[in-house]
C-alpha cells in the first residue's frame, strides 16, 4: 500500500504539476497578409516579426523589396509562385523574448519559433532588424530591412533547407584546438546536405587524398605555430586527423573526388574550419558576393524541399528524405532550426497531442521523441492553450526524455 501511494503521488505530479513561475503571453500581434502568391496549405509561408526600432509603416516596404530578391534570386525565381509573405502588425516583446543589442540573437529564439508558428501557421519566420546585416541563429532567420539581397538568401536557405556554409573563417588560429575540436565539428556533418566529411562519399564514390597533400606541403613544413601563422595557415594543437600536420592550409580549390555526381566535386575547406568539404569552388553558400548561385548538391536539397513540402508528398522520394531526417534528429546534435526545418514537410503525425486536431503542435510533440532535455528546453509554446506558457505545457509533452 506504501508503494501504491508513492507511486500514484509520482504520476500526479507528472499529470498535474504545480506551475513554477505563471508567466502570461505577450501581445503577439495579428497576422496580416502581404503577398498571397498560393494557397496556405501548397505554399512555403514566410512570416515577418520586426525589432520595436523599426516603424510599422518600414514592413510593407521592406517585404515588398525582398519578395522581388527572391523572385530574381536563383533557384528561388523559378518558385516565386510558391511563396506567400505576411508579418505580425506589432514589434516583437523584445523582453519577453530576451532580445538585446541593435541587431541578434535573441535568446529565447526557440519560443518565438513555438508560439508564432503554432498561433500563425508559417513555414520560415524572418526577424527584421534596423541594421545591413543576416544571420541565422536557432530556428530563426535574422535581417536588417537594409541587407542585401545575397545576405538574405544565403541566410533564408540556411533555415529553409538546412544548408551549412562553404566558406572558412579567415586568419583563425586555433592553437587550443586539437582532437576535441575536429570530433566536435564532425559530429553534424551528416545533417548538413551540401557538407562532407573527406572523401564526400555523399556524392563521390571515391577520392585521392595525394593532391591536397601535396598543396598542404606548404603548411606542413612549418613546426610552430608563429611559422604557421606567417605562412598564411592554420596552426591546430594535434596533428590535423587526415592532413597529418598541426599546421594546414585553410582551404583548397583542388578537387580530390574520383567518380562525383555531375557538375560537383570535393573540396576541402568548408563550416568555417579545416575539416569539412565543400561540392564547388564557389557558390551562394560560399562566397555570396562572388558567386550568387547555388551549387549542384545544395539545388538537390532546395528541389527536395519544394517537392515534397510545397505541396506535402508521400511519393516514395519523399518517404525516403523523412526516414533520413528522421534518422538525424535520433543520432546527430543537429540544431533547433534543423530539428524543425528538416521535419516541416514530413507526413502528418496524426493527432499526437490528442486534441482533436491535427496540426504544428502535433509536429512539435513529435520532435519532443527524437530529442534529449536542452535541446528543445522548456520554452515549447503554449501547447494546452491556457494562456499562459509554464511547466503545465511541457508536461503535456509525451515522453519529453
Amino acid at each position: 500500500m506504501r508503494t501504491g501511494s508513492i507511486l500514484l503521488g509520482f504520476f500526479a505530479v507528472l499529470l498535474f504539476p504545480v506551475p513554477l513561475m505563471a508567466q502570461s503571453l505577450p501581445n503577439l500581434g495579428n497576422k496580416i497578409d502581404y503577398l498571397i502568391n498560393g494557397p496556405s496549405a501548397t505554399s512555403l509561408n514566410i512570416l515577418f516579426l520586426y525589432r520595436q526600432s523599426i516603424a510599422l509603416s518600414n514592413i510593407p516596404p521592406t517585404i515588398s523589396k525582398f519578395s522581388v530578391y527572391f523572385t530574381q534570386s536563383d533557384f528561388y525565381k523559378d518558385h516565386a509562385n510558391q511563396i506567400n509573405y505576411s508579418y505580425i502588425d506589432v514589434p516583437i516583446d523584445e523582453l519577453y523574448f530576451g532580445c538585446s543589442g541593435s541587431f541578434f540573437v535573441c535568446t529565447k529564439d526557440n519560443l518565438i519559433y513555438n508560439l508564432y508558428k503554432s498561433r500563425y501557421e508559417s513555414d520560415q519566420i524572418v526577424l527584421l532588424t534596423a541594421t545591413d546585416q543576416g544571420a541565422h541563429a536557432g530556428p530563426i532567420v535574422y535581417v536588417g530591412t537594409e541587407v542585401d539581397a545575397p545576405t538574405l538568401i544565403h541566410e533564408f536557405s540556411h533555415a529553409l533547407a538546412a544548408l551549412g556554409d562553404e566558406y572558412v573563417l579567415p586568419n583563425v588560429q586555433l592553437s587550443q584546438c586539437g582532437n576535441l575540436c575536429f570530433s566536435d565539428w564532425s559530429a553534424n556533418l551528416p545533417a548538413k546536405p551540401n557538407l562532407d566529411s573527406v572523401g564526400c562519399a555523399k556524392w563521390c564514390s571515391s577520392y585521392n587524398l595525394q593532391p591536397l597533400l601535396s598543396e598542404n606541403s606548404i603548411c606542413s613544413s612549418n613546426r610552430d605555430e608563429r611559422s604557421c601563422f606567417n605562412a598564411g595557415c592554420t596552426w591546430f594543437a594535434d596533428p590535423h586527423p587526415f592532413l597529418g600536420s598541426k599546421c594546414v592550409i585553410r582551404k583548397s580549390d583542388i578537387n580530390i573526388g574520383l567518380s562525383c555526381q555531375p557538375a560537383t566535386g570535393c573540396y576541402y575547406g568548408a563550416d568555417f574550419y579545416q575539416i569539412a568539404f565543400r561540392s564547388s569552388v564557389s557558390s551562394i553558400m560560399n562566397s555570396q558576393y562572388l558567386d550568387q548561385t547555388f551549387n549542384q548538391i545544395s539545388r538537390q536539397q532546395l528541389n527536395t524541399i519544394f517537392s515534397c513540402c510545397f505541396p506535402r508528398s508521400n511519393s516514395p522520394v519523399c518517404q525516403s528524405f523523412q526516414s533520413q531526417n528522421m534518422n538525424f534528429l535520433a543520432n546527430y546534435a543537429v540544431s533547433q532550426a534543423s530539428l524543425h526545418n528538416i521535419t516541416r514537410c514530413h507526413l502528418d503525425p496524426g493527432d499526437t497531442n490528442i486534441d482533436s486536431q491535427t496540426n504544428y503542435l502535433d509536429q512539435l510533440m513529435l520532435l519532443s521523441k527524437f530529442t534529449v532535455h536542452g535541446k528543445l528546453g522548456f520554452n515549447v509554446g503554449d501547447l494546452n492553450q491556457d494562456q499562459v506558457v509554464n511547466s503545465l505545457d511541457f508536461a503535456a509533452w509525451p515522453n519529453p526524455f
